[in-house]
């Protein structure tokens, strides 16, 4: 049994102590010594007393953690747990896993040439509307893909789902973790990462807790 694990930076475990390689952006330190063994998958995993494979990517979209988990070959008792991204963030996919990434943070903190694209993006492509309306499509194409063919799929949002949005959505199938990462980052309850910027040693280990415990009460019956 594996718990595979999706999502971005907050997944990844960014900044965490065993992969952190300082302040220079074009660093390539993270990616070749993550993901964290300090990252709530790992965390997870060992509760769960099974493998863990952390495919967490910085910076990911939704669209493009959509794409990497319909890439990735399951397991039949493969225990899929996605933490979903920002809806600000948006990404190209020219062929397999070359994938040009695009959102809010680039404008402000990256000085490449993506710069163009992610300005080009928000003034005349990006809508808060349509972004969660394709999140919620993915989601649930993700679902209808992967869940006979896995022992379990918890979905988990970096953020607050908006009640009055999602509520117009018929069509969602989807039941949503309670415990969202970017809530305990921001309430400060614990340290940050040592970027002072991402969530922190005990931020995993609660939002690690909080999934395994959802996790064991909705579904007793694989977890006898």
């Amino acid at each position: 049994m594996r718990l595979v694990a999706f999502g971005c930076s907050h997944t990844f475990g960014q900044a965490l102590p065993d992969v952190w390689g300082g302040y220079d952006e074009d660093s390539k330190f993270e990616f070749e010594h993550g993901p964290s063994k300090y990252a709530w998958p790992q965390i997870l995993a060992n509760k769960l007393d099974i493998e863990c494979i952390n495919n967490g990517i910085l910076g990911a979209s939704n669209k493009e953690i959509w794409y990497r988990i319909l890439d990735f070959k399951v397991h039949k008792d493969d225990i899929i747990v996605i933490l979903w991204s920002f809806f600000d963030r948006g990404c190209i996919i020219k062929g397999k896993h070359i994938i040009t990434q695009f959102g809010s943070w680039n404008i402000v903190t990256r000085k490449n040439s993506t710069n163009v694209v992610d300005k080009a993006f928000f003034k005349y492509i990006h809508n808060h509307y349509d972004m969660i309306l394709d999140f919620y499509l993915r989601a649930n194409h993700v679902q209808n893909v992967l869940q006979d063919k896995v022992k379990l799929i918890k979905h988990c949002s970096s953020i607050k789902l908006y009640a009055n949005i999602s509520d117009h959505i018929n069509w969602n199938k989807i039941k949503f973790s309670n415990m969202h990462m970017k809530d305990i980052t921001e309430l400060d309850k614990h340290p940050r990462a040592l970027d002072n910027s991402h969530p922190g040693l005990e931020t995993h280990k609660e939002f690690a807790t909080a999934i395994y415990n959802e996790i064991k009460d909705e579904n007793p019956e694989k977890f006898n």
